[in-house]
């Protein structure tokens, strides 16, 4: 098997109320919680600036918040995207780097 094909599982957890607040919510927009859950680490994990920008909220809402460390963040985040822009890969171009790896160290 591949990497990355693997299924994992992932869990949590919270109060009951805050439980039955989310179903309830989930409900009202026709969302299960996986499809939820998905939605929002696959946003988290591909950089979506609408969630970057909840959590850097969020994070400053917590008492072991350091602005230094979010400015850290913040120019770690431009340089990224600097990067990506110069280099203009897309997730294709991406893989193939990766499986031309993978071919060169016989994995």
């Amino acid at each position: 098997m591949s990497y990355g094909n693997e299924k994992k599982q992932i869990y949590f957890e919270s109060t009951d109320d805050k439980h039955a607040r989310l179903i309830v919510k989930l409900r009202h927009h026709r969302m299960g919680q996986g499809e939820f859950f998905r939605s929002l680490v696959e946003g988290y994990i591909e950089d979506d600036p609408r969630i970057d920008d909840f959590f850097e909220e969020y994070r400053k809402t917590k008492q072991n918040y350091s602005g230094v460390k979010e400015k850290i963040l913040k120019k770690e985040r431009e340089g990224a995207e600097n990067i990506t822009k110069q280099f203009a890969l897309d997730e294709q171009e991406i893989e193939d780097i990766y499986d031309l790896f993978e071919e060169e160290m016989d994995i």
